[in-house]
């Protein structure tokens, strides 16, 4: 057991912080031992009257509300902003869909043409295994 009456209130380690704290229920200024932060601000809270309190209580509150709209402000925008990407990247894909089928027509009609695979390979800078095959299928 610590017997708080025998500290003659010098500080020298951590020990000491908390002796000194238990002993006179403060925490100086430079105190650094861990936990101490934690240890002065209930401290402070504890030394409040009820009507300080209530109102640091009520401060605490509204600081919880005020955080909670910020966060649901932020997924709300974070949602909106996801769901925006997904409509630009669909149609994206829509629109590159449209340019492959225009460039598979454009493939048939100048193999129609008489265009050899060798040389649709090298204007349309595709391999001459992929050309086969556009042809193959739209046939």
């Amino acid at each position: 057991m610590i017997r708080t009456e025998r500290f003659e209130e010098v500080i020298g380690s951590d020990i000491d912080e908390w002796i000194y704290m238990f002993k006179t229920g403060e925490v100086k200024e430079g105190f650094k031992s861990k936990g101490m932060k934690a240890v002065k601000k209930k401290l402070d809270y504890l030394k409040m009257s009820k009507k300080e309190r209530k109102t640091y209580d009520s401060y605490l509150m509204d600081l919880a509300r005020e955080n909670n709209i910020i966060e649901t402000a932020d997924q709300d925008g974070y949602i909106r902003g996801l769901k925006e990407a997904q409509k630009k990247i669909k149609e994206a894909q829509k629109r590159e869909e449209e340019v492959l089928e225009k460039q598979k027509k454009t493939i048939i009609k100048f193999y129609l043409r008489g265009f050899t695979f060798k040389e649709l390979s090298e204007d349309f800078e595709m391999s001459t295994e992929k050309i086969k095959e556009i042809i193959e299928n739209n046939n």
